[in-house]
């Protein structure tokens, strides 16, 4: 099975410093939706620390060669739905409201 990362399930490791390899045991998917939101962030985070993350979670998109799966453009999230319910894909995330609509 394959889990679609989204975009505060890779700041959140990045801060933390965790390797999500070691924390997911499946293929891991990164849609080009998500590198758009982080290169983003790159430029307008307020925080500094969330600038740092999002250019450290990039780096480690490149370095661990994970798989950039390409989703039309709309809502990120949204879009992340859909492809997780037509490929059965979970969903590795801590947004709530993320979290809640996938289970239905």
């Amino acid at each position: 099975m394959k889990v679609i990362i989204d975009t505060n399930a890779l700041i959140y490791a990045a801060k933390k410093k965790q390797d999500l390899a070691t924390v997911i045991d499946r293929q891991i998917l990164i849609p080009n939706l998500v590198i758009a939101e982080l290169e983003k962030l790159t430029k307008t985070a307020r925080k500094g620390a969330d600038k740092a993350a999002a250019k450290l979670a990039l780096q480690l998109i490149k370095h661990k060669k994970w798989k950039i799966i390409k989703l039309e453009a709309g809502h990120t999230d949204k879009m992340i739905l859909k492809y997780a319910k037509e490929h059965s894909c979970d969903i590795y995330t801590f947004d709530k409201l993320l979290k809640a609509e996938h289970k239905l």
